[in-house]
């Protein structure tokens, strides 16, 4: 009625806002959404319209109902638009979920192929630091061949100067030995005149010549050499005192008709004596330098093949061209290389040293491998290219910084820089680029960045992962729990109880054997106690991942992580003091970052090692992850060591059980000793319970009951003394041998024992009466039916592979078959024949004339055949 009359006709305007002020006020002040939805859709279906209340106006404006209507399409809430909305939602979430799914699934093999891809740079890692070392050995090995070969060159032309100077030296000494021997000529020469003057003088005093005599001249030697020959011997002996003068003697007959030469009178000599010699050969000068001939020249040619021969006339005839030509010393003319060679000597003699030699050497030779100049270095280091200056470059410059001792040197004389050295030029031109060490250690670091953080990284990862798999492995602690067991049960009541062990002790469970087998240790007695109560625990190493840890020191890893650190601070000061350069300022943005996560998962590292170490008792600052986890990887390999030969052993025992059952006897009589040991001992047993059955008869039964209980046991009574069965007593004691029921069985074992007596025996009516006498004996004493004899087939069993039968009569043994005839021995007893008594008295007691002892025959046929199967 009132949406009605809200629309009728005349429409009052006041009335209108009054309804739809109402209807706002009532939707508006609803509780809740639902509410307000709940009222809006009520006015609706009331037949409220806004079309019709607009329409109702007829254009006119009244600010009070379009007012309310604007406050009612304000709150309004549209379901079909919130519906439509969340439809297209629900599509978009769904789209968004299938993104997500095949997000997560994109990220999932992301990580997968991230995994992959770590493995396979963990093993490049792993090839580039073994290509690293031999990289680094190549180039010390190449450095030293480069030393060796400078060295080498060096001493070349050392010997090259040292060949020339001896050829000199050659030619020299050979001129001075030319001049001696010439010179030893002369003084014989000398000699030679000395001795003919001091024989003419003797001469001249005995023909009693006086002081106006003349001296007398040796026919050939004119006066002018025998004064020229005064002259030189006066000349060597100046110290020689002046004697008087003499004068010349008359002239000696003519010899052989030849005309006396005249005499002359020689100025006097300036010594004593006057002396006169041989005459002086004439020198020959040939037109070529010759060789010297090393002869040895007589002095006298006196009284010698030599005396008469002129070699004058000789020299005169020979024409001496062609032997000069043959025999010319050549001059030795240096070649074009040589002369290099020695005018570079002399430039690198000219050059200043600064430098200490080996240093400087060095350096020579690093320059050349690094292969530029030093204008393209200092380039280099400027831009910080690292393509044109390889990061092992400038860790091989950085080993050249020049000491301040050098500096100031090298600043002293560099106005003489035109004569610097090769290495003091070089290192020279790199000391003045500003920060020039600086520079160098940065390059050197973004280099090797790279390769120090992927070599550092995974062992940080390794050291982290075996200290948190060791730290929470269950059942590693179950191990040292068993062990510290064994260990107070072994110590506790000499040593006292401990509450725990070092790890070094883990290698002493190893070291201590067993008394019984020497073999077998006590880390053998605990992984068979392990795996037979505790079989979970026995593979407790899978819990561990220790492997790659026992390979890291903690000192050397520490330092790569602070070298990385501080290499990060000199980078940063570089690129504070150049910001304009991309390389620097990119590397320290790349490189920041992975220093901070290396750093943080070293200090992750350094607590869970300290943390495991503290476990165990042990220092982190003095055990190194190495040594740790070694002693750990060291003890595993020993577990398993232990397991496996536990295992081989209990093998090789099952085996050995089946081979001792299966195994024929060696020895005849070691078989029937023992026989006859374990049936002694057996009846034994046997006799003191049927004797203590038949006391216990006596003192509770009648005289009748006795007679009977008495009759039926000396039956079983086995044939033996009192001292005997103590004395298998002992047996018993010590074998371990218990007493059976053979009863069931006593009837087969005879009859199977006496025929393959009777198989080995000879035919004979001895034979077949003793045969007789037994089965008939047979017959009377068996107290169960054998078994039905079976006729053996035309195979034969094999005696080693002997499969027992089931147990049939619930006794608890059961007998084999028995093996084939030829494996019974040849020399088996035969056994007397024996009637049984009727009452005890020791007259029907026989003994045993083949063993030697008192027992009854059933229990020794039962053990024979019993040892014989087994």
């Amino acid at each position: 009625m009132l949406m009605s009359a809200l629309v009728q006709e005349p429409v009052d305007p006041a009335f209108q806002a009054a309804v739809l002020c109402f209807i706002n006020t009532v939707v508006q002040t609803a509780h809740g959404p639902n509410a307000r939805v709940f009222h809006q859709h009520e006015f609706l279906e009331a037949g409220f319209s806004v079309q019709e209340v607009e329409r109702s106006l007829h254009g006119r404006q009244d600010e009070r109902v379009l007012h309310e209507l604007r406050e009612w399409a304000k709150n309004f809430i549209d379901i079909q638009q919130y519906m439509d909305d969340l439809a297209v939602a629900r599509g978009r979430a769904r789209d968004l979920k299938e993104d997500l799914e095949t997000h997560q699934r994109k990220l999932h093999e992301a990580n997968i192929d991230r995994e992959n891809q770590f493995e396979q740079i963990r093993r490049l890692l792993k090839k580039t630091e073994n290509q690293r070392e031999n990289i680094l050995t190549l180039n010390e090995n190449i450095n030293e061949l480069l030393e060796v070969k400078l060295e080498r060159d060096q001493l070349v032309e050392e010997n090259e100067k040292m060949a020339e100077a001896n050829k000199r030296y050659h030619l020299h000494t050979t001129e001075l030995k030319e001049k001696v021997e010439s010179l030893a000529e002369e003084k014989k020469i000398i000699d030679a005149q000395q001795d003919q003057i001091e024989f003419l003088q003797d001469k001249i005093q005995a023909l009693g010549g006086g002081e106006g005599e003349e001296p007398t001249v040796k026919p050939g030697v004119s006066v002018d050499a025998a004064a020229s020959t005064t002259d030189t011997d006066a000349g060597e002996n100046g110290s020689r005192s002046e004697a008087p003068i003499i004068p010349p003697a008359p002239p000696p007959p003519p010899i052989d008709g030849v005309p006396m030469a005249p005499a002359f009178v020689p100025p006097p000599p300036p010594i004593g004596g006057g002396l006169v010699g041989v005459p002086m050969k004439k020198a020959v000068v040939p037109n070529v330098p010759l060789p010297m001939l090393n002869w040895l020249p007589i002095k006298n040619p006196e009284h010698t093949i030599f005396k008469d021969l002129n070699d004058e006339a000789v020299l005169e005839t020979i024409d001496f061209s062609e032997f000069e030509a043959m025999f010319q010393v050549k001059r030795i003319e240096k070649s074009k290389k040589d002369l290099k060679r020695e005018e570079n000597l002399q430039k690198l003699s000219e050059q200043l040293h600064l430098i200490e030699q080996r240093r400087a050497r060095n350096l020579v030779i690093a320059k050349r491998r690094i292969g530029h100049t030093s204008y393209r270095v200092t380039e280099f280091i400027m831009n910080a290219d690292l393509d044109g200056l390889l990061p092992e470059h400038c860790e091989l410059l950085l080993k050249f910084i020049p000491t301040e001792e050098e500096l100031a040197d090298l600043t002293k004389h560099s106005h003489r820089l035109h004569e610097f050295g090769e290495a003091e030029r070089f290192i020279y031109d790199l000391a003045r680029l500003d920060r020039y060490e600086s520079r160098l250690t940065s390059m050197a670091y973004m280099g090797n960045f790279d390769d120090l953080l992927t070599t550092t990284q995974p062992q940080i990862d390794a050291v982290l992962s075996a200290s948190l798999s060791v730290f929470r492995s269950a059942r590693l602690k179950k191990i040292f729990e068993i062990i510290l067991a064994f260990g107070n049960y072994m110590n506790s009541s000499r040593r006292g109880a401990v509450y725990g062990f070092r790890l070094e002790s883990l290698n002493k469970l190893a070291d201590t054997r067993s008394t019984y087998d020497k073999k077998q240790t006590l880390l053998h007695y605990i992984a068979h106690v392990v795996e037979k109560l505790y079989p979970h625990q026995l593979s407790f190493y899978d819990d561990l991942d220790i492997d790659e840890a026992a390979k890291v020191s903690n000192q050397i890893l520490g330092e790569d992580v602070r070298n990385l650190r501080v290499g990060l601070e000199d980078v940063k000061i570089e690129k504070e003091k150049e910001p304009d350069n991309f390389i620097i300022f990119s590397f320290y943005l790349h490189a920041q970052k992975k220093v901070e996560i290396l750093t943080e998962t070293f200090s992750k590292m350094e607590d869970a090692y300290r943390e495991v170490c503290l476990m165990f008792s042990e220092s982190p600052k003095t055990v190194e992850p190495s040594e740790f986890f070694g002693m750990f990887q060291k003890f595993v390999r020993a577990w398993k060591q232990a397991v496996q030969e536990n295992h081989e052993w209990e093998r090789k025992r099952k085996r050995g059980l089946v081979t001792n059952l299966l195994k024929k006897p060696e020895e005849e009589k070691e078989m029937m000793a023992e026989l006859a040991v374990e049936a002694a001992a057996a009846a034994a047993m046997r006799r003191d319970n049927i004797i203590e059955e038949t006391k216990k008869l006596s003192e509770s039964g009648t005289s009748g009951e006795r007679e009977k209980e008495a009759e039926k046991a000396a039956h079983r009574i086995p044939l033996v003394s009192h001292d005997q069965s103590l004395d298998i007593h002992d047996i018993i004691k010590e074998k371990g041998v218990h007493h059976l029921d053979f009863t069931s069985k006593l009837g087969w074992l005879k009859d199977k024992v006496k025929r393959r007596v009777k198989d080995k025996e000879e035919s004979g009516e001895e034979g077949e009466s003793r045969e007789t006498g037994e089965q008939n004996q047979l017959e009377m004493n068996t107290t169960a039916d054998p078994p039905e004899q079976t006729t053996p087939t035309e195979h034969t069993p094999d005696p080693l592979k002997i499969e027992f039968e089931d147990d049939h009569d619930g006794n608890g043994w059961d007998m084999p078959p028995l093996p084939p005839k030829d494996y019974l021995d040849e020399s088996l007893p035969d056994l007397p024949p024996r009637d049984y008594p009727t009452t005890t008295t020791s007259e029907h007691i026989k003994p045993l004339e083949q063993t030697g002892d008192l027992i009854s025959d059933d229990d020794y046929y039962a053990h024979m055949m019993n040892a014989l199967n087994s």
